[in-house]
């Protein structure tokens, strides 16, 4: 070991001053973290800067569907709580259809199935 500084403790000069340059750069490193703040694992790596809502459209609300009536002498449904048979107009949409378990609902010429919610009852209810 001709020609190598020592220090105290038999190490290397050279070798000591990496060791200290890793532990700077691992201080630098936990500092750009900690000041960026925590990093979300499910963020996406590349990020638009288009937005794909517009913040002044109006948001188009759907209807509740929450009663449905289907026999021999008539169809009606109840949604949003108010009674509707086929072909009523109500908040821009027309319905279209009464079905078993759902309504088909027609607005701008687009055609929109709602169906009713699912209601679980009892012992099988409490596994959710």
């Amino acid at each position: 070991m001709a020609g190598l500084l020592m220090n105290s403790r038999g190490m290397s000069v050279r070798r000591a001053m990496r060791r200290i340059s890793s532990v700077f750069v691992g201080m630098s490193l936990t500092a750009s973290v900690v000041l960026a703040g925590p990093v979300d694992p499910t963020r996406p790596l590349v990020m638009d800067t288009v937005s794909l809502v517009d913040d002044q459209a109006p948001s188009l609300v759907m209807p509740t569907l929450n009663f449905v009536l289907v026999n021999s002498q008539r169809r009606i449904a109840i949604i949003d709580g108010e009674r509707y048979q086929e072909n009523d107009q109500f908040q821009g949409f027309t319905l279209v259809k009464i079905w078993q378990r759902r309504v088909t609902l027609a607005k701008e010429g687009k055609m929109i199935d709602i169906e009713l919610p699912i209601l679980v009852f009892g012992s099988a209810a409490e596994g959710l």
